[in-house]
């Protein structure tokens, strides 16, 4: 699935990594999230809040810890894992960028906010610490 362009309001990498993923503008993502957490603004979420926050947005996630031991850097993990099959929120210094369709989008801190080619996106060697796939929640209950 291709990544959507990140528009709205809220700058913060969390509704960043789920507009692009979800297609919804950021300013709706952190309304989720604010709903999800309790909490009256977002400057920091968990990746248990983004992932119900998904859910609440219609995608089912599952999640994958990588040990400290083994985190593999991005280039790496791209060799391993097809991302043209759906879309993926990484963890990368506790920091979310969305993968997907060969492409990578962000809140601007390490990649720009319209989706870019994998190929050609800087610091591809920075360590992935969690891995995020996800899928719409009616295609997750046919697979």
């Amino acid at each position: 699935m291709k990544l959507h362009r990140i528009v709205g309001r809220a700058r913060k990498c969390g509704p960043s990594a789920m507009a692009a993923v979800t297609g919804l503008p950021t300013h709706d993502c952190a309304a989720l999230l604010r709903e999800v957490t309790g909490s009256s603004q977002i400057h920091g979420v968990r990746q248990d809040d983004l992932v119900a926050a998904m859910a609440l947005a219609g995608w089912h996630c599952e999640r994958a810890a990588h040990p400290r031991s083994a985190r593999p850097t991005l280039a790496a993990w791209l060799r391993g894992h097809d991302t043209f099959a759906h879309p993926f929120i990484l963890v990368v210094r506790n920091h979310y960028v969305a993968l997907g369709d060969g492409e990578v989008a962000d809140s601007g801190w390490l990649y720009r906010r319209r989706p870019m080619p994998v190929a050609d996106a800087p610091h591809r060697r920075v360590r992935v610490r969690e891995t995020i796939a996800c899928r719409p929640a009616d295609s997750a209950r046919r697979t």
